[in-house]
């Protein structure tokens, strides 16, 4: 009996010293009280596992300690004629059952005193009482598998309790990668930063060095326009004295429209200068003869310092103040145009490739450095651009719209058209012909009445469509009436050219044939139509008959057609062609009866 209940206690996962060492303690070979002791001092048991091994010697005394105290105490202190006469009354009575204790406080059955006393130290009853009779068998397998069910339930939950700290241990896991993860976005984001703050110090040194060159440039051709000026004038003949005039020294007291009257200033060649006030309206005829007046016998020729012009026959119509106008005009570099506006102020329209005021800056946005469709924008301070920046459109960022980011579109959502971007996280479908739906998903191919000269679109239940209406192509109630003339052509002189349309069958296989009749009247001709597109294979290669051509082509297809002509009798050109069908007639291209 003690090895079967050991076994049953080893099954419940208790291990074999645990057993002994609470048999020792309680004294009861009852599988009941075993297991419950057993669970009750799990913690201390597992400590003196780990070799506190003190803990147990510790509870061994004061457990002998409570049995000297209870029985040896007592006995002790009957005196001899007592004890003689107990031992007198034991050894008459007849042997009884073993006696079980039954704690009135809890219920729970204990089967020996020191069990009871162990039971009255852990839960602290004191309530007991003495049951003759022998617990049942029944009791017992009923107490057995409730001490079963019991372990079961709490091995459940140790499971449960397991799997919520694989669960906190988890999340744990998913946080710190969170965080790892928005760590290096950060990072990569401060690195991004620290790049584009170097490329942007690098397109300022290089816009710095580039506006230096071109200043050492302008500067050279100014030193080079002068001295060729001074040459000439040395080498200008003795008989032509040559007279500087500062037409372009005008003096306005605003604009120049609302004066007046206008200064010169006139220096001879002897150093000697000579200024006199003319009205605006003078002409430079006017002003000529009161220079000359100072030089009778000399021929003079009049010219400005800066920007040098030479004054010549042209001139002489012209008024002081078209003059100065002009002047304003050559203010216009590098091939720009000048203009009055709408204020009477000078204006100049620069030439492709530069701006300012006087069009002296390059355009540093002239080459487009933005990719991905993005736009240059300049600021320009100064009459100098200080920088530039790239408008990117959506999707797209960093300094020339290099970089992609990641958006919508990428999943490819529209099944028939093309997506574009309005923020990163919201699109709109450009569908293609016969498409709509927010992701072109839908094929309404009626929607855009492809039947010409009032035919009407029926859609068919295979998604398809057909038109009815007159016998025309596209048009026909049946598909297979010949008609006199085309829906979507005409035809002149004697003879006619038809169309014929099969109508397509319920498995979408029928092909669509156009026919043109008497095309030629000695030529056999023949063709061969090869499809190309994905999806699309050769579905003919036909001899035709005298006067009848048949050409194929692929419903539901993006087709495109290449037809090769191997008679050179006739030509062909498209009669109809969408998103899904294409069609084509044979046109004669050498007819004597002028068939088209």
């Amino acid at each position: 009996m003690e090895d079967s209940d050991n076994s049953a206690l080893a099954k419940m996962g208790f291990p074999p010293h645990h057993i002994d060492l609470a048999r020792q303690i309680t004294g009861s070979s009852d599988i009941q009280v075993l297991s419950d002791w057993l669970m009750a001092n799990s913690l201390t048991l597992n400590e003196a596992d780990k070799g506190e091994t003190a803990v147990e010697q510790k509870l061994l005394e004061e457990m002998k300690s409570i049995e000297e105290r209870h029985q040896v105490g007592d006995f002790e202190k009957m005196d001899s004629q007592a004890q003689a006469k107990t031992e007198a009354n034991l050894e008459t009575q007849p042997e009884k059952k073993a006696a079980y204790m039954k704690c009135n406080d809890c219920g729970k059955l204990l089967s020996s005193q020191k069990a009871m006393k162990q039971h009255s130290l852990e839960f602290n009853h004191c309530n007991f009482s003495e049951v003759e009779d022998a617990v049942a068998e029944e009791e017992k397998k009923k107490a057995t598998e409730n001490l079963y069910a019991r372990i079961q339930e709490m091995a459940k939950h140790r499971e449960e309790k397991e799997q919520r700290k694989e669960i906190e241990v988890e999340k744990e896991r998913r946080k710190m990668g969170l965080e790892m993860a928005d760590y290096r976005r950060r990072l990569e984001l401060e690195e991004m930063k620290q790049m584009i703050k170097q490329r942007k110090q690098q397109k300022r040194d290089d816009y710095l060095a580039k506006k230096k060159i071109l200043d050492e440039i302008r500067m050279e051709r100014e030193v080079q326009q002068l001295q060729k000026n001074k040459a000439a004038f040395a080498s200008a003949p003795s008989s032509s004295s040559l007279l500087s005039s500062s037409v372009g020294k005008m003096e306005k007291a605003s604009t120049g429209d609302d004066l007046e009257t206008c200064t010169l200033q006139f220096r001879m060649p002897n150093g000697r200068k000579i200024v006199k006030e003319f009205k605006k309206t003078d002409t430079w005829a006017d002003a000529k003869v009161f220079a000359q007046s100072f030089f009778q016998s000399e021929q003079l020729e009049y010219f400005t310092t800066f920007p040098t012009r030479f004054f010549n026959e042209e001139d002489m119509s012209k008024t002081l103040l078209d003059m100065n106008r002009k002047y304003e005009i050559n203010l216009c570099a590098n091939g720009g145009s000048c203009f009055f506006n709408e204020h009477g102020n000078v204006q100049c329209e620069c030439a492709t490739g530069y701006v300012g005021k006087y069009c002296q800056t390059v355009d540093i946005c002239m080459s487009n450095s933005c990719e991905n469709g993005g736009s240059c924008d300049y600021r320009i301070e100064e009459d100098e651009i200080t920088f530039f920046i790239c408008l990117c459109p959506a999707g797209f960022t960093l300094i020339f719209c290099e970089n992609p980011l990641p958006n919508v579109c990428d999943s490819l959502p529209c099944k028939n058209g093309i997506c574009e971007l309005e923020t990163l996280d919201s699109f709109h479908c450009r569908c293609e012909s016969g498409y709509e739906g927010k992701f072109c998903e839908n094929f309404t191919p009626c929607k855009y009445n492809f039947c010409n000269n009032g035919g009407q679109c029926i859609v068919l239940p295979d998604a398809t469509y057909r038109c009815s209406g007159a016998n025309y192509i596209f048009c026909s109630g049946d598909g297979t009436t010949k008609a006199t003339s085309c829906c979507n052509m005409t035809s002149t002189g004697g003879r006619k050219a038809y169309d014929q349309l099969n109508a397509p069958g319920p498995d979408d296989k029928t092909p669509l044939m156009v026919a043109a009749e008497r095309c030629t009247s000695d030529v056999e001709l023949q063709f061969m139509i090869m499809l190309l597109n994905a999806g699309a294979k050769l579905e003919a290669q036909t001899e035709f008959l005298k006067g009848t051509a048949l050409i194929i082509a692929v419903r539901h297809s993006r087709l495109q057609a290449v037809l090769a002509l191997i008679n050179f009798g006739c030509s062909l050109e498209t009669a109809y062609i969408d998103g899904n069908t294409a069609l084509y007639h044979v046109v004669m291209s050498r007819n004597n009866d002028g068939l088209d």
